[in-house]
């Protein structure tokens, strides 16, 4: 089974300040090493669910925010910019047997 992750940092566990989303700083470093977390689990649920290949897009600004190292060998990181646009062809791909996004939108709804 093929899947698509988009990943972004709004919607990570931790991140709940514009602080967390900029390029430098101690938060943005934190919120980096949260997104990387959560992508773990999520491909760790993947495995468990029997993927044999994913393929994750760092749809974050410039897509510039996960570290490759350590992924496991059924994942392929797309990062670099323009991440959001180039998403979408990939996700679109028929050979995928899924598209999620292991950041989903936190919007209380009323």
């Amino acid at each position: 089974m093929k899947l698509f992750i988009a990943i972004d940092l709004e919607g990570i566990c931790g991140v709940v300040a514009e602080a967390d989303t900029a390029r430098e700083g101690a938060a943005a470093q934190r919120a980096r090493a949260h997104m990387r977390a959560d992508l773990d689990a999520v491909l760790q649920g993947c495995a468990a669910g029997g993927a044999d290949e994913v393929v994750v897009c760092d749809a974050h600004d410039d897509g510039r925010n996960l570290d490759p190292s350590g992924l496991p060998d059924f994942v392929r990181l797309v990062s670099g910019s323009p991440s959001p646009g180039s998403s979408v062809p990939l996700s679109n791909s028929e050979s995928n047997t899924a598209v999620a996004p292991a950041s989903p939108s936190r919007h209380t709804p009323k």
